[in-house]
């Protein structure tokens, strides 16, 4: 019985930590933009901001081929590790997946 408390409070935990982070981004001063790959790459070509693009995809399809520079950042380790990312208050963060949202 424990163990299954165990594991429920784990998935809960888990749940909230994702809500959570998506309500954070929600807040940010800027909204969420779909953007074209032109656009990413002439984010990536200005010298004066700081574009940092997570690739959201398994290791295995990062592992595949990405996005020169990209970092990995599989979506189901995403509240885990994104402390990985370090401070990024003046970047913007591109996230992409293999999925179309």
């Amino acid at each position: 019985m424990e163990g299954n408390m165990n594991r429920f409070l784990a998935a809960t935990s888990a749940a909230f930590a994702m809500i959570l982070l998506s309500t954070l981004f929600c807040f940010a001063a800027e909204p969420f933009a779909v953007i074209t790959p032109q656009q990413l790459k002439a984010m990536l070509d200005n010298k004066e901001s700081v574009t940092v693009v997570i690739d959201s995809r398994s290791r295995a399809e990062y592992d595949q081929a990405h996005i020169p520079g990209a970092k990995s950042l599989p979506l189901h380790r995403m509240t885990a590790d994104l402390s990985q990312l370090g401070p990024h208050n003046d970047s913007k963060l591109v996230f992409y997946c293999s999925g179309s949202t």
